[in-house]
This record gives structure tokens, sequence and C-alpha cells, in this order.
């Protein structure tokens, strides 16, 4: 209701309101998965009250020895059947390695965290490392002896694991990996897919030649064709956990249709519709934009309506990171920059944060209520990983804001259709001679 009025009175205009229903979740027993006693007697403490059909599905596929993708909504729980699997792996065979792919830095530091409490919770000891290229060369040796479960980047594994082979360690760990997970598969498309696909061919022909056949787990956001991408980013075939075994709640959720005011340009607009947000809602909200250059834009915008020349005195300016309502996210942050901000999301301290798609993945945030859109997403799996944020625990709601482009104004001509985008496709080029003739080169140095 406030925001309506903030719309009503600083003339901007409704075009149109739909809601997408909630649905309440439907949980399946531990007691009926196909896993060891001890397992399921150590989740049953840790999931009382059972898991999710998808899930369910998904580790009782794994049992079966089966590579297998999860292709299921945000925050339907994909992270879990990751967890169990391997400790299902570590509990049968606890010399086994695990190797876990996360495309990012930050998602492979917010990840290990989620593991480290996972085991923790389960009451298991695990050795568990992050190697990224921020982790000294000299460190990354001794961190791969003590660790069972070896999180990593593809940039890492390329430009340092798959070096080292002539290091007992590196060759000794490789040979032993039985278990590999490889989340947010459906970032892996361009010319990062097609390296991340040659990258992950070279890994299985090294661990062939070594006698080591291991198991894919991986998660994915909604694209087209999933089957088909799998298969051309590792040469193998995948069983397909999709939306329609998805049996995890979801809270209602309003989306809205706005024109701006034409007054005033975009980027004066949107600080002041997030400066009343702040100051008159209890919404945490997460606004979507196309550069890094808004974000920065937007939010030293907003940054000026709390500060004032006496606060720079005081000390304010010191550590805005730490003080400020409203902060951007992007990739390419210092590493405690970027923590600091995940933190606050994380804990709910933060009112608000201007993203650009780096938000889009597995980045837990729990407290978003509302989410805007600045302009529509070209693709529905971008318009699902965007929404997909808000309202995890309560109803939520979206604003989605009409840029004026050509793309923006066919969508708001009949706002009914914006689920009819269609889905990202995968673009993998893998008869490309120079990324063939690379990846020969690199693998001829082994």
């Amino acid at each position: 209701m406030i925001l309506q009025q903030f719309f009503q009175s600083k003339d901007w205009q409704i075009v149109d309101q739909i809601k997408v229903p909630g649905r309440e979740g439907k949980s399946i027993p531990i007691t009926e998965l196909s896993l060891s006693e001890k397992t399921k007697q150590t989740l049953s403490k840790i999931f009382p009250n059972g898991i999710y059909h998808h899930q369910k599905t998904a580790i009782d596929s794994v049992t079966d020895g089966n590579h297998i993708c999860l292709a299921t909504g945000t925050a339907s729980g994909k992270s879990l059947v990751f967890f169990v699997s391997a400790l299902e792996l570590l509990t049968k065979h606890p010399k086994s390695k695990i190797l876990a792919i996360y495309p990012l830095k930050a998602l492979a530091k917010e990840q290990e965290d989620r593991w480290r409490d996972f085991f923790k919770n389960a009451g298991i000891s695990v050795g568990i490392g992050r190697i990224d290229g921020q982790v000294q060369i000299h460190a990354r040796l001794p961190l791969l002896r003590n660790s069972q479960l070896l999180i990593a980047t593809p940039d890492i594994i390329h430009a340092w694991f798959m070096l080292s082979l002539s290091d007992k360690s590196v060759a000794n760990f490789l040979r032993d990996i039985k278990l590999i997970i490889v989340d947010e598969a459906h970032t892996y498309t361009g010319v990062f897919g097609s390296n991340a696909a040659y990258l992950f061919r070279r890994m299985r022909h090294i661990m062939g030649i070594m006698g080591s056949t291991p198991q894919y787990i991986t998660a994915s956001a909604t694209i087209s064709e999933p089957r088909k991408h799998l298969e051309n980013l590792f040469g193998l075939n995948f069983t397909i956990i999709d939306s329609t075994l998805d049996t995890s709640p979801k809270k209602e959720l309003a989306i809205r249709f706005v024109n701006p005011p034409q007054a005033k340009d975009l980027l004066t607009n949107l600080p002041e519709l997030m400066d009343s947000i702040v100051k008159e809602t209890n919404h945490r909200f997460i606004a979507f934009v196309d550069s890094r250059k808004q974000t920065e834009y937007i939010t030293s915008i907003s940054a000026r309506s709390q500060t004032t020349e006496e606060d720079d005195d005081d000390g304010f300016l010191y550590n805005l990171i730490e003080k400020l309502d409203i902060l951007p996210y992007r990739a390419g942050y210092e590493e405690y920059d970027r923590s600091a901000i995940q933190a606050r999301l994380s804990q709910g301290t933060l009112k608000g944060v201007v993203s650009t798609s780096a938000l889009e993945l597995g980045i837990d945030i729990p407290f978003l209520t509302l989410g805007i859109l600045v302009g529509v997403p070209r693709s529905a799996t971008s318009l699902l990983q965007r929404i997909g944020r808000i309202g995890r625990h309560i109803k939520g709601e979206v604003i989605i804001i009409n840029t004026g482009d050509i793309y923006g104004e066919s969508i708001f001509a009949n706002p009914s259709q914006i689920f009819n985008i269609p889905l990202s496709e995968s673009a993998l080029y893998l008869e490309n001679p120079r990324i063939q003739y690379i990846h020969a080169l690199c693998l001829a140095r082994m």
C-alpha cells in the first residue's frame, strides 16, 4: 500500500499487476531414502520434517549410479542433494575425494561455509578446503593434502591443478575423486562454457588413465534443452530432475509493471524510489540492473541522502559498507568488501542491494521481500532466477520497471506474456578449431 501511494504521488504509472500463487510444501520422510542406515539416522536429526520429492528422486538416482542434474527453481534446496550425496559417499568410502566446482569465487566462498555447517550439524569431521586465485600457491598443496572435499573454481583447476599433476598430492587427489559436483551449470555457455567443456574432458581423460570414473551431480537454472547442454558440456548422459517434481513451498508473489515518470531520467527516479522504500517500508529489496556502472551510480546517489558533511568528520565514511542502507554488488570486488556485503545480506541487516546479474546465482539471501527489475529480462531463465530471490519466507513483491526499449515496450503492451519469454539457450563452440588447438596443447603438456 505504501509503494502504491509513492507511485501515485510521484507520477509513476502502474500498468498491470499479476499474482503468482504460492503452494504448500510436501515432504517425504528420510526413512524412504535409498541410503545406508547410518546416513539416514544422521539425516533424520538434521531434517526431522523430511525432504521434498525432487530431492528424494535426485538422491535415489545418485544412489543408482546415475549422473544427475537438478534443474528446479531458485531456493528449492538443490544443494541438499550435494550434501547428502557427499555424506553417503564418505560414510561408505571414507578415503574417497570429492571435487565441488563453482563458477565464481564469491559463490565458492559462500558455499564453503554451507558445506562446513552441514558436516558440523551431521557430527562428522571432514577435511574441507577451498582453492581459488586468491589462495597463495605455497598454501595450496598443504590444503589439498588435508582435504577430502575440495572446493574450486574452473580457472584454478585449469591454471594450477591440471598443470601440477607431477606432484603426487595432486595426482593422488585426482585419482581418488569419486564425486564431482558442478553448480550453476547453466552459466557454462559461450567462450567460458566452451573452454570449461574441454577442461572437463581433459580431466576425464587423465582420471580415466588413472582408472577413476567419478560420478557427476550438477545443478542448473531452468534452461532450454538441459540434457543436450550437459551432454555437450561433459560428454556424458545425465538424468534431469526438473520442476515438475518440485514439492518445496513457495510464497505468493505480486508482480507490478510500472512506467517511471518522464519528467526525470531513470537513473534519477530509481534512487528516489529506493530511498522511499528504505525510509517508509519494512522491505528488504534487491534491484537488478544491466551494468556495473549503473550499480555504482544509483547507490552513490542514494548514499548522498544518507550522509552529511558532519558524518565525514565523525568517521561515518570510514567504512560505508558497514553503515549504508543500500549497497552495490557486482563481480570484481575485493574479497573483504564482497564478504562484508554478503554477510549483511545473509544477516538481514542491509535494507537494499543494487546488483548486476552476479546475484542471480546461488548466494543465499533469505530475508528479501521486494525485487526491482530495471528492464524486462531477455530470457525466462533470468526472470525466474531474479524473482526467485524474493519472498522465501513471507509473501513477496516484484516491481518490473519499463526502461523504454523496444523489447520492454512489447512486454508492457501485454504483461501477461511475461511468462512466455523463451528460456535461455546454451551456446558451446565445441567445433571451434582455436579452442580445440589450445586445449590440445594443454593436454600435451600434462
